[in-house]
């Protein structure tokens, strides 16, 4: 194909919607690295950490078992529900509450896996920001965001911006499969939705070519995960002040980029810096529309992190993302027993 030779030769091009069977393609090979990463480096440095890759089993009780499949979500914390049990079953408060609990992340994966996974996330959201940021660095609307919207929507791309939107968009798609494929997790919904709406925030600026106003959207959002993501590797290898250090950044950067970049200046230019014609457009208004729903999860998930930072002041240590997993097992006398992601 004519533009694919143009890609190749480091031309410029005009997006179009038929190169957007590539990413297809590409996540089948981002799925194999992503393997590839993990098992050869992650798992064997989260092995010799001494993270479990298998969980004990326990102990067979139909009654419970009962219980808890006809039980809430929540239902496991609630005290009046796991005395009445004990009563039951002739057990103690805290056995059946331990029970259940064990019971309630027997489906979940192990220390290893989400461990790898952090690995895996951090590996590309850093490699993905370096790229985006040394591609953009000779842009002319890095520097000058009103850029975005000369001669539009007549614009063509480089080479470079091809495969950093391709990239990006096959890697949003793997996760969205791994995830569909994977057992579900308390933070399904919300990550399930984020996916969904990156993945057509993607595909429709690529038909509607607004690749440039997306690059930036790009960039800003991988900048505070990558903080995040060191974090969480810290705590699972038990380095609490890198830790510390690593959620310090992390909620500083995001503040900036999640909560004041993206909508003050990425969106605020779209509203009152764009030409009038481009808000007509359908897509760019269902664009604006999916960019809002993004805001919104901003807003979702600082509210957890705010949870975090205060059980940190309180506490001194920080708890972990309320993004993804989290465990406290009690343990046989009764105390909490915090797993270490």
């Amino acid at each position: 194909m004519i533009w694919m030779q143009n890609v190749l030769d480091n031309s410029e091009v005009y997006p179009h919607v038929s190169h957007l069977i590539y990413p297809v393609f590409v996540s089948v090979f981002v799925t194999a690295i992503r393997s590839l990463i993990e098992r050869c480096f992650f798992e064997p440095l989260g092995i010799s950490n001494g993270l479990k890759s298998s969980k004990s089993p326990i102990t067979k009780n139909d009654a419970l078992e009962v219980a808890f499949l006809n039980s809430g979500r929540n239902e496991h914390k609630n005290r009046y529900w796991i005395h009445n049990l004990a009563k039951q079953v002739n057990w103690s408060d805290d056995q059946v509450e331990r029970w259940m609990w064990c019971r309630y992340y027997e489906n979940q994966p192990t220390e290893l896996m989400y461990f790898k996974e952090c690995g895996w996330r951090f590996t590309y959201h850093t490699t993905l920001f370096i790229i985006g940021v040394l591609m953009l660095s000779d842009k002319s609307w890095l520097w000058n965001i009103d850029e975005c919207w000369t001669d539009f929507p007549n614009q063509r791309i480089s080479a470079d911006v091809w495969w950093y939107y391709i990239i990006h968009l096959s890697v949003y798609m793997s996760h969205t499969c791994s995830q569909l494929l994977s057992r579900k997790r308390s933070d399904f919904v919300e990550m399930f939705i984020h996916h969904v709406v990156t993945i057509l925030l993607m595909t429709l600026s690529w038909v509607s070519n607004t690749v440039r106003i997306g690059t930036l959207v790009l960039v800003v959002h991988d900048s505070a995960d990558i903080f995040m993501e060191a974090a969480r590797i810290a705590k699972f290898l038990k380095y609490p002040r890198i830790c510390n250090l690593g959620f310090g950044l992390f909620f500083i950067i995001w503040i900036i980029s999640r909560l004041g970049i993206f909508p003050f200046y990425i969106l605020k230019n779209i509203w009152f810096d764009a030409a009038i014609d481009v808000l007509g457009s359908p897509v760019i208004a269902l664009l604006i529309l999916l960019l809002y729903v993004l805001l919104g999860l901003h807003l979702f998930w600082t509210f957890l992190i705010l949870k975090i930072l205060y059980q940190f002041i309180i506490s001194g240590k920080i708890a972990d993302d309320s993004r993804s997993f989290s465990a406290d097992l009690p343990s046989d006398d009764g105390e909490s027993k915090k797993k270490t992601n």
